[in-house]
């Protein structure tokens, strides 16, 4: 992986030059980073840390492995247990329904804010389906003193959110698909909470998740818009209920294709 990024960034770099002299203005992800190093070089050392080509391929590897993928995965998960458990999915699309109401053709952003239980509905699959289960590896730089412990410098640290999301010690039912515990005031409706460290799918603190705030709307919008236009249902001659068993790879997906049968619904 590391040899392939590499070749893409040196590709970027060739053609960049040769986008100067004629005139091309194609531009792409890679090149935006590629802006940020050049700016740094012509700038001269600041002391900070280099916004080298390891930084470019680390973020390339985040906006794949961290954004794009998580995120259709955890669509998924949440239509995969809604189809799994009929209450909750007839209650989370009454909810979208009503909200958009008789007058109206779409699910837009001014509509989030009233989708309460459909945000318990994402929460609650990103509490037993975490994407990255092992939340992305952080490493110390320099040695430095924790609640009495040294840790040296260059100390890898993994997060396990996934056990932490299903520790019994702290959730009750914590193997079962329950939307309505992110309704209780003493449960954390923030997904970064600085103060509390129960859930975690994004990380926390400064060294969060800092798409969340992109991700989090992305998904409830386009979940509700599902929801609202369709009716869903198991293909008929098949199984009554899925399977939830895990494939790994880039994150954490269902093991078996998710076939689902969609009837469009109108007011």
């Amino acid at each position: 992986m590391g040899a392939l990024l590499e070749r893409i960034i040196a590709d970027h770099r060739q053609r960049r030059r040769g986008s100067r002299r004629e005139g091309d203005n194609h531009r792409d992800f890679v090149d935006v980073l590629l802006d940020v190093n050049e700016a740094e070089e012509h700038a001269g050392a600041g002391g900070g840390v280099p916004f080298d080509n390891e930084a470019i391929k680390v973020m390339i590897l985040l906006m794949f492995a961290a954004a794009t993928d998580t995120t259709y995965t955890t669509m998924v998960w949440a239509m995969a247990e809604l189809i799994n458990h009929p209450h909750e999915m007839r209650r989370v699309q009454d909810e979208i329904r009503a909200a958009v109401g008789v007058g109206g053709d779409r699910v837009t952003e001014e509509h989030l804010e009233k989708l309460r239980y459909l945000k318990h509905v994402i929460k609650e699959t990103l509490r037993l389906h975490a994407p990255l289960p092992l939340l992305l590896p952080h490493e110390t730089t320099e040695d430095t003193q924790l609640l009495g412990y040294r840790v040296p410098a260059r100390t890898r640290v993994i997060v396990n959110a996934w056990a932490i999301a299903r520790d019994p010690a702290t959730w009750e039912r914590a193997d079962e698909f329950v939307p309505e515990r992110f309704a209780g005031d003493d449960l954390t409706t923030d997904y970064m909470s600085a103060q509390d460290f129960r859930f975690v799918p994004f990380g926390g603190g400064r060294r969060g998740c800092p798409g969340v705030a992109f991700a989090v709307p992305s998904m409830e919008l386009a979940l509700a818009s599902m929801l609202y236009h369709f009716d869903w249902e198991l293909p008929a001659g098949g199984a009554s209920k899925l399977e939830m068993d895990e494939m790994n790879g880039l994150s954490v997906r269902l093991k078996a294709t998710l076939h689902l049968v969609a009837k469009p619904w109108s007011p």
